[in-house]
């Protein structure tokens, strides 16, 4: 009976309700869906386009790419020509293309088409492009593009200039664009062409060198015995006159890919899931409150008349089930649409072009088990929010708060006494209202609020400092010779600047970059960012920081180099930092050692660079495009790792504004319940003498007084929270992990928060005091 009487009243209140439920149960399954996703992109993006145990380059000619593939190691592989040409646009001067002999092998090279088509074997003009290559160069399917080759001994000038390229001047075709998972860093394979192609470069005086791909008998496991076959082969060759700052043969292995891939998924993977876990917390706990006080305000004189008559405790909150059958059934429908709608969305940043099946897709595995989870979680919801009168009626009056009785010693206001009452104090039988749950609904939803506003703070700062992310210099410039460096010392522009060698190393068995920096001109030289400890000097390295995680080193270790004649060379880690490369490799993964000791640790020459910083007031763009009109100039960029933190999007401000609306939907709710269920006590004051402006002063103070406990809860707690969020997301990273708390912002959020209490309470407070006295004495 008592069922069928509130499913009657009840009806829509509970399908509005079962809405919101199933609109929160639906964002976090779909956010889950996208979660997974995001984090099984590149592991799916390998398994289909193929991913070579190792990528081996041999510039020492074919037939040491012939004779790679026999050593006992090697099960499949691939050898390639690539030849390399000037493209000249801006950000993309030289490039280079793959072409093999033959097609690969299966579980080699698996490029999947994403615009356009594969090329024609015969045809010796066409060529596929990767999406990076795309987006660097703007080049799309069907345009032309000239490709002037380089000699052989150009490509050896390589580091110190050589005019014009000689080779041939063909024009290629795009024909598509492909996505792969090596299409970035040092494993890149950035284009293709045709067995065509390789043949016409052969016959011509282009330089092309072997690319070989290669596919080891036992995988991974195989790869120190594959390396050491290399370093013996590599004793025995004889280096390219003029080309010494080129290795015989450099090993590069694509799976080692995967960590920095894996930091990308990692942050992307975690916005998501706080925006989840948010979603689902403010969510429920606004969809409990408002239940409650539905529960509350419709069934209550049911509930006792029950009681009077004998009815059970078991009765009654079945009857409270039954009558909750819409909004649990409707709170499942609607969650299971909006996760089937979210399909849509692919993964986001960087991980979207890692996606190898674009489009809309259902994890069918979580919408079942949504489908199953919500519905239960709905029930839990609605049987231990709802009110239980036939115990509560004969609960002694709750304890007063000590605020209120200190207030009302201290000679406050009788606004301020009864408002902050009616706030703090959840009262009793008919005009009870669950402030407790309404004040920590409100604390949670500031501490997330202040938590993301420290995080974005310091998301910001970073992204716009590249010193935090190594790039202490204004720009770099690359291969530079005795001209360029006249021209720098003589450049007023110029404020000073640094001469960059960087060589080849093998570090604890690891291939990497070292860098060294030396004075040029003006005091001080411009290298990188250290994080931890001093520069180097003689006899001492300083460890990128990804480099010294992967090897787990710290300041005060030793790090065992092997020169290019064998010998180890010990250097004592005095530093931990990251910096801009001269080369492709992983951010974080060099080292930088003291001038006096690259001959010891280099296994290659050094190519030579140079670090500068402008004048104040000099426009840096202008000089460093002028600079770049004659060599290879960069300017700062953000790394990999650091843009994937700008690829979270508006995840802080989405995460933001979703909690402004839940609090305020939280406090309005309470303000209007406050408002309606405490109209007695309101006209019992107006009646002893409150005038409407103290009626309505009342609820305006209940607003101020529950933001003002949410915001002493939230906001230390909050910058606890953000701090910590930041220091694990820039610790990935290996970036500056120091905080920003904007106190200004902070003082503003305080600020606003308040104004909007007093804002929420206007429409409550004026119903609060509007009508005749009578009407709410006329319950008592």
């Amino acid at each position: 009976m008592l069922a069928r009487a509130q499913l009657r009243r009840s009806l829509r209140t509970m399908i509005l309700l079962g809405v919101l439920a199933g609109l929160t149960g639906g964002v976090v399954i779909g956010s889950l869906q996208l979660a997974r996703r995001t984090s099984t992109a590149y592991e799916r993006l390998e398994r289909a386009s193929s991913v070579p145990d190792a990528v081996v380059l041999a510039v020492g000619g074919a037939d040491v790419a012939e004779r790679i593939v026999q050593l006992p190691e090697v099960e499949s592989s691939w050898i390639t020509s690539t030849g390399v040409g000037r493209v000249g646009v801006e950000a993309v001067r030289y490039a280079g293309v793959l072409a093999g002999v033959e097609p690969p092998p299966p579980g080699l090279f698996t490029p999947i088409i994403m615009r356009g088509r594969d090329v024609d074997p015969a045809a010796a003009d066409e060529m596929v492009i990767s999406e990076h290559m795309a987006e660097l160069t703007g080049f799309g399917v069907g345009d032309s593009v000239g490709f002037d080759f380089l000699t052989t001994e150009e490509f050896t000038r390589f580091d110190i200039g050589f005019g014009e390229p000689d080779g041939p001047e063909l024009r290629m075709r795009i024909v598509g664009v492909m996505r792969v998972s090596i299409d970035e860093g040092t494993n890149a394979i950035e284009s293709y062409s045709t067995p065509a192609l390789a043949a016409r470069l052969a016959e011509g005086d282009a330089d092309v060198f072997p690319t070989t791909l290669v596919r080891l008998r036992d995988g991974l496991d195989s790869l120190p015995a594959f390396q050491r076959s290399l370093d013996e082969m590599e004793g025995d060759l004889e280096p390219q006159a003029g080309g010494e700052e080129f290795g015989g043969i450099e090993v590069q292995v694509p799976s080692r890919q995967r960590s920095v891939v894996a930091v990308t998924s990692r942050v992307q993977v975690a916005g998501i899931l706080v925006f989840a876990g948010i979603a689902a917390v403010a969510g429920v706990l606004g969809v409990a409150l408002a239940l409650r006080r539905h529960f509350l305000a419709t069934i209550e004189l049911d509930l006792l008349g029950l009681a009077a008559l004998g009815c059970s405790r078991r009765d009654v909150r079945l009857a409270r089930l039954i009558t909750a059958i819409p909004f649990v059934a409707v709170g499942t429908l609607v969650a299971i649409g909006v996760a089937i709608v979210l399909g849509v969305l692919e993964p986001i940043g960087s991980m979207a072009t890692r996606e190898p099946h674009p489009g809309w897709h259902v994890n069918v595995v979580f919408v079942v088990v949504g489908a199953l989870v919500v519905p239960v979680a709905l029930t839990l919801v609605a049987w231990i929010v709802g009110p239980d009168r036939t115990r509560e009626a004969q609960r002694a009056p709750g304890r007063p708060s000590a605020l209120v009785e200190q207030l009302a010693r201290a000679g406050a206001p009788p606004t301020a006494v009864v408002g902050t009452r009616l706030a703090l104090e959840p009262g009793r039988g008919r005009t009870a209202v669950p402030v407790r749950s309404t004040l920590a609904g409100v604390a949670v939803g500031l501490v997330g609020l202040v938590a993301v506003t420290v995080f974005a703070a310091s998301l910001y700062r970073a992204l716009d400092t590249p010193a935090r992310w190594g790039w202490v210099a204004d720009a770099l410039l690359v291969d530079v010779n005795r001209d360029v460096r006249d021209r720098v010392q003589s450049d007023p522009r110029v404020d000073a600047a640094s001469l960059v060698d960087e060589v080849l190393v093998d570090v604890e068995g690891r291939n990497a970059s070292a860098e060294a920096f030396a004075d040029e001109k003006g005091p001080g030289a411009i290298s990188w960012t250290i994080v931890d400890g001093r520069p180097p000097g003689r006899g001492e390295v300083l460890l990128g920081a990804r480099l010294a995680r992967e090897l787990d080193m710290e300041v005060g270790d030793r790090a065992s180099f092997r020169g290019d004649d064998g010998r180890e060379v010990d250097l004592e880690v005095v530093g931990i930092g990251v910096g801009p490369n001269l080369s492709n490799q992983q951010f974080g993964a060099g080292v930088m050692v003291a001038p006096e000791d690259v001959p010891r640790v280099g296994r290659t020459q050094p190519f030579v660079g140079a670090s500068l910083r402008f004048a104040p007031g000099v426009d840096a763009d202008a000089v460093a495009a002028e600079y770049g009109t004659e060599i290879e100039t960069f300017r700062p960029q953000r790394p990999p790792d650091v843009d994937n933190l700008a690829q979270l999007g508006a995840l802080p401000e989405l995460l933001a504004g979703f909690l402004v609306v839940v609090g305020l939907a939280v406090l309005a709710h309470l303000l209007v319940t406050t408002a309606r269920r405490r109209r007695r006590d309101l006209d019992t004051l107006r009646a002893v003498g409150f005038v409407p402006r103290q009626a309505r002063s009342v609820i305006a103070i209940v607003a101020l007084i529950t933001v003002g406990v949410g915001l002493v809860v939230g906001v230390p707690l909050g910058i606890a929270a953000g701090r910590l969020g930041w220091r694990f997301t820039a610790h990935a990273v290996y970036i500056a992990e120091d905080p920003r708390v904007p106190g200004v912002v902070l003082v503003l959020l305080v600020a606003a928060a308040l104004l909007a209490a007093v804002l929420a309470a206007i429409w409550p407070a004026w119903r609060a005091a509007d009508g005749p006295v009578a009407a709410g004495l006329r319950e008592e």
